[in-house]
């Protein structure tokens, strides 16, 4: 919330305009604007000091009144609700988050795909009887690209969410999928528990793979145990591995590796 303090010289009274804007959630801003006090062209003498307490009154009145929530983090007090199987969610251990670009919330977890609209959860798990369900109904990474399109990493493969009729397809069959990072040219470099890297296109087709990490050779993977994926577009991508973090440069097509070395 921004607000405008003005002391109208003329008139010798304080003049208030508070003009709302949007409210960061959990970053909420009071900006106060300088004021003046009255002049000795004004009828009444105001104290700088009895006009300061007047101005922040009015604000934290206005404040309260119309923002509560942010009243509340002004005061030091943040509230916390929290998301249960009680409350619908499918499973309690909760392995990844995210906000698509219609503003639902998916958690992935040991025992299902969630999604939640605020009010209710909305529940997909893998049916044996079903090709079109989930590969696999314990979640490790999603992610959203460009397009729009969710894509799940379970543990038996790389599915994509179809909105229209809420079935998956399903890509990558057979492995544990853990990361999932898009590129500037719109294909997704994935992750897997133990099978290295892979890069595709949005269509599913497998454009590159990574071999499994061969021990004596240091141009490859340094192991096939990928945890996370961070982009540096046009340039490379950081991979987390189990043995240390490694760096694919594009244009070489070849890995640096970071370990922890004690001193």
């Amino acid at each position: 919330m921004q607000g405008n303090l003005d002391t109208d010289r003329n008139k010798g009274r304080l003049a208030i305009r508070v003009v709302p804007v949007a409210l960061t959630v959990g970053q909420p801003k009071l900006l106060l604007a300088g004021y003046s006090h009255a002049t000795t062209q004004s009828p009444y003498k105001i104290k700088r000091s009895t006009l300061s307490r007047a101005v922040l009154l009015a604000v934290l009145l206005f404040v309260n009144l119309f923002y509560p929530a942010a009243a509340q983090t002004i005061s030091g007090t943040i509230r916390f609700e929290t998301l249960s199987v009680e409350d619908g969610l499918s499973q309690s251990t909760v392995q990844t988050i995210l906000q698509d670009d219609r503003g639902f919330m998916w958690f992935g977890t040991d025992d299902g795909l969630n999604k939640y609209d605020g009010y209710t959860f909305t529940i997909y798990k893998h049916d044996p009887e079903s090709s079109t369900s989930l590969a696999n109904s314990t979640i490790s990474i999603l992610y959203q690209d460009r397009q729009g399109e969710l894509w799940i990493g379970t543990a038996s493969g790389l599915d994509l969410f179809n909105r229209q009729d809420e079935t998956f397809q399903h890509f990558l069959i057979g492995l544990s999928i853990t990361a999932i990072v898009e590129d500037t040219n719109g294909d997704l470099w994935v992750g897997s528990a133990d099978n290295g890297l892979r890069k595709i296109n949005t269509a599913g087709t497998v454009l590159s793979e990574i071999q499994k990490h061969e021990p004596k050779n240091t141009a490859t993977l340094a192991n096939n145990q990928i945890s996370s994926l961070a982009l540096v577009p046009n340039q490379g991508l950081w991979i987390g591995t189990s043995d240390g973090l490694d760096f694919l440069d594009f244009q070489h097509e070849s890995f640096t590796h970071y370990t922890y070395i004690p001193s």
